[in-house]
């Protein structure tokens, strides 16, 4: 199980590499024995609440990524397939989904948690906005103690993870191309100065150290919109 708020089409060839390794440890020299040995039914999972819309619930099947191979024998012959894995999405936005939210109640209480981030953020600085929702769960007794113990681990890693999502779609509204979207996934691009062919890792490296000398959520979109007008004028 896995959980994202972005959808990534890769995850079926994840989860395989992830059940692939778990399945090898529990082998170990057996794998070479002549009777079968049983293994446990392998089932994958991703929880999704990001802010782009998706349904309710989605498969996404390892099939879809293979190379000439047509429609048919991805879905209504899928047993000729020598290879499938899948994989379920859950969407867990609130209200999208409560009959998995009813199972759950540690997921209702996530799910109430980043709902009230995101209504806090629409009147407040991102950092404070994740803050009050902390303060709000404590208060409710949602996941409270959870939050007393671990609420600066939970700002902190809340506050990076959405800094850098925002700081890609600055990037994206100053019209940067797909090709270095890719490259802000994993960091704020240092190609806005160097250009695209530089890539991945010195994006990670450059929003790093921006988060490391200090630079606030607001600091660190004023710089990403300033060198992308400075990189629109030097083309």
């Amino acid at each position: 199980m896995e959980h994202q708020s972005t959808i990534n089409e890769n995850m079926p060839v994840r989860f395989l590499a992830y059940i692939l390794s778990i399945y090898f440890n529990i082998l170990g020299k057996r794998i070479y024995q002549e009777s079968l040995v049983k293994l446990p039914r392998p089932e994958f999972i991703v929880l999704y609440n990001g802010k782009a819309p998706f349904p309710k619930e989605k498969f996404i099947r390892l099939p879809d990524a293979f190379e000439e191979i047509d429609e048919e024998e991805k879905t209504e012959n899928s047993q000729l397939l020598f290879l499938d894995a899948l994989v379920k999405v859950y969407n867990i936005n609130k209200g999208v989904n409560p009959e998995l939210e009813r199972k759950s109640k540690i997921l209702k209480s996530y799910v109430t948690f980043i709902a009230k981030v995101r209504e806090y953020e629409k009147k407040k600085p991102l950092e404070e906005a994740i803050k009050s929702a902390v303060e709000y769960c404590i208060k409710e007794d949602i996941l409270a103690d959870f939050f007393k113990k671990n609420a600066q681990e939970v700002v902190k890693m809340l506050t990076i993870e959405y800094s850098l999502k925002d700081a890609i779609e600055v990037a994206r509204e100053e019209g940067i191309e797909k090709g270095m979207e890719r490259g802000l996934e994993k960091g704020i691009e240092k190609g806005l100065e160097k250009g695209m062919q530089k890539g991945k890792k010195e994006g990670l490296n450059y929003a790093l150290k921006l988060m490391e000398q200090g630079l606030t959520y607001e600091e660190i979109k004023k710089k990403i919109e300033k060198e992308s007008k400075k990189k629109r004028r030097l083309s």
